[in-house]
């Protein structure tokens, strides 16, 4: 007989650590398992979150695209009004000096009278087109909508107020198409005693 079947507690022994190895292997089985189903659901949120940030991108660019579109469309629109539209101008302000020197001339009446209708068809049509005329007679200069083109005393305007409006400026809406061409107060005359003096 061998050694093993004549000492029983050796076989009880054998059987003890074969049991314990079969249930360590079935108690970490199922923490296997469950580790693999939560790296499974990590990765799945990983993407998942990847993808919703790619969608939140993808929806914020086009959002973008949508209002730069419609900006450069609106700026089209502008540049494409303002080159009509600065001819026109033209055109109008030549007529409006023909119109001025007619009447100091005192022109046959119903000659000026047909000139004059035909100017106020030519302010309804701007003001259809919502082009506003600028006058700045006496505003305070504003080098956004003014140009500069000479310095004047005046007793009657403050410094850096607008003496004379040699160019009428036009906008359409809030956008400027030409600015008003202006000559700008230096306020009142230095006398001749102060003149002397320096």
């Amino acid at each position: 007989m061998s050694e093993e079947a004549l000492n029983p507690k050796t076989d009880k022994a054998a059987t003890e650590t074969t049991d314990n190895v079969e249930n360590k292997s079935d108690a970490t089985a199922p923490q296997t398992k469950q580790d693999d189903a939560s790296k499974k659901i990590a990765d799945l949120e990983a993407q998942v979150n990847e993808w919703r940030d790619k969608c939140f991108r993808a929806v914020a660019e086009l959002d973008n695209a949508r209002k730069r579109f419609a900006k450069e469309k609106e700026d089209v629109r502008f540049h494409t009004t303002q080159i009509i539209c600065l001819h026109i101008i033209e055109l109008f302000d030549s007529f409006k000096m023909g119109l001025d020197s007619a009447e100091k001339q005192k022109t046959d009446p119903k000659i000026l009278e047909g000139f004059q209708m035909i100017f106020r068809q030519f302010q309804a049509q701007l003001k259809l087109l919502k082009i506003e005329e600028l006058n700045p007679l006496n505003e305070a200069f504003d080098p956004h909508f003014h140009d500069a083109v000479s310095h004047a005393y005046s007793d009657t305007v403050p410094e850096d107020h607008i003496v004379q409006v040699v160019r009428h400026g036009y906008k359409c809406g809030d956008r400027l198409l030409r600015a008003a061409s202006v000559i700008i107060s230096k306020g009142k005359a230095p006398k001749t005693e102060e003149v002397a003096q320096k």
